[in-house]
């Protein structure tokens, strides 16, 4: 697993670039426009540019509603503000000038987000099932990827993560889906690495959600040769953060967007002692500005009340 290096003056926490690059380009697989393709438009006037239905029958017209509400913060983040989103006829229904950026499945995406902590890394899954409930740790100390197991070079930044095996128990038990994540906030969860040849990480109980990002505070930002999404946190937010990131000091924590691992750094690894990120975080990659972008507007939305899925009927 590759692990970036955090700035220390920055509070700065790292992602690692393959592997969020390569996330972020799957939750964006299939952005391009709904069947039939984007309806064409003279005059700058407004067109349905996309049609999203319910995922689940029992959804009511007020959970679509505040679909319109996320959808539209989406928007606004991506600087497309002219476009509106209103729930009609059971549908939430996208009007505006132009073509949507990315596509209309990114505006779709749940966007559910979680910080966990990560316990140890799980083998690739193996049949036949296991019986019985997840584990609440490893079988053995000798995987854990917790202290004191875990031994972090602040010279370097470097750790001995690599050196530490994926626990053998764990290769019966299937990943958890994006469901069982969402469902099981205080429990246990078994997360794929999406590009990690079929490796996964065994989680803790969620530590934080994208309610301690402040209302617009996630922008897609380009420094120098990467795109970066800079996130500001709420007062609380920040507070609860960085309670977080001491207690895990020179720790994994995992960020996991709709069941997948988006990323599992090392908090300041770079840093003998802990240091407040100061209600800033900064998310790297290597991914272009539009899945910067998309990933920056789904922090900044929060996630949607009710699953959408794009309408190829209309």
């Amino acid at each position: 697993m590759t692990v970036v290096r955090t700035p220390q003056a920055s509070g700065v926490i790292g992602a690692a670039p393959a592997v969020v690059g390569l996330l972020v380009a799957v939750l964006l697989a299939g952005c391009a426009a709904p069947t039939g393709g984007a309806p064409s438009r003279t005059g700058g006037a407004a067109a349905v540019l996309a049609t999203f239905r319910p995922v689940g029958a029992a959804t009511t017209t007020a959970s679509l509603g505040a679909d319109a509400v996320v959808v539209r913060a989406r928007l606004r983040s991506l600087g497309v503000g002219s476009d509106t989103a209103t729930a009609r006829r059971g549908t939430v229904v996208v009007s505006g000038p132009r073509p949507l950026p990315g596509g209309a499945a990114a505006l779709a995406a749940t966007g559910d987000f979680a910080m966990r902590s990560v316990l140890c890394l799980a083998p690739p899954y193996r049949s036949p099932a296991a019986g019985g409930p997840l584990p609440s740790g490893c079988s053995s100390p000798r995987y854990s990827l917790e202290a004191p197991n875990l031994t972090v070079d602040t010279t370097t930044g470097n750790s001995n993560v690599a050196a530490i095996a994926p626990d053998p128990a764990l290769a019966p038990y299937p990943s958890s889906s994006a469901g069982d994540d969402d469902a099981h906030p205080t429990g246990t969860v078994l997360v794929p690495l999406v590009g990690g040849s079929g490796q996964r990480y065994l989680l803790g109980p969620v530590l934080l959600t994208s309610s301690v990002v402040a209302r617009d505070g996630a922008r897609a930002v380009f420094e120098p040769d990467v795109w970066l999404v800079d996130v500001t946190l709420t007062a609380a937010g920040a507070v609860k953060w960085d309670t977080v990131a001491q207690r895990y000091f020179h720790q994994l924590l995992a960020m996991v967007v709709d069941g997948r691992v988006l990323s599992a750094p090392l908090t300041e690894p770079n840093q003998a002692t802990f240091a407040s990120f100061g209600g800033r975080v900064q998310v790297s990659g290597t991914f272009g500005r539009a899945t910067a972008e998309h990933l920056a507007a789904d922090l900044d939305s929060g996630p949607l009340p009710s699953p959408l899925a794009v309408d190829g009927r209309r």
